[in-house]
């Protein structure tokens, strides 16, 4: 009897239970995705489609319940990703695709109007120019946060320093 059910818990088939979720991460990041799976001697092989879901290619070395990538690009975006699970019965089961959105880091450029170098009297505008367009902005000057939250500062020779803008993008 003891052999019976030890040959019967051997021939419980693979199943997908906790499904990989849909992620948006910022290029230049680290996307995660994972499964819960259950069955005996389980094996994973993760894929990826680039098409919509129309082909498939396996990723080499991805043979666990979770899948990292480092360093994601805007070129992954609307990528989908999916794990095969196979078991000792050699049935497999098939998660759900999961849908990867990369958002593009927003690029910003600062500019000074009318001047670069400033004197007593005179005043200049720093300007920051950010594509994507929206977000937020935080100025620093001098690595410490200035009040405005604006694309635009207006400085005068008391106020010289290093200015920085952070950016945080609609997307986060």
């Amino acid at each position: 009897n003891y052999l019976v059910n030890v040959l019967q818990s051997k021939n419980i088939e693979p199943s997908v239970n906790k499904q990989p979720l849909p992620l948006t991460v910022c290029s230049g990041s680290s996307a995660v995705f994972s499964i819960t799976a259950t069955g005996e001697a389980l094996s994973y092989q993760w894929q990826f489609s680039a098409d919509s879901a129309k082909t498939w290619r396996t990723i080499n070395g991805a043979a666990t319940n979770r899948l990292t990538l480092e360093k994601v690009s805007t070129l992954q975006n609307k990528y989908q990703y999916r794990c095969i699970v196979n078991g000792f019965c050699k049935t497999s089961d098939t998660s759900a695709a999961a849908l990867l959105t990369v958002n593009p880091l927003p690029v910003v450029t600062l500019s000074t109007a009318p001047y670069t170098k400033l004197f007593p009297g005179l005043e200049t505008t720093i300007t920051a120019s950010v594509v994507p367009a929206g977000g937020s902005i935080v100025w620093l000057r001098n690595g410490v946060p200035v009040s405005n939250t604006t694309n635009t500062i207006t400085v005068n020779v008391d106020q010289v320093g290093t200015y920085k803008a952070v950016v945080t993008s609609v997307q986060g």
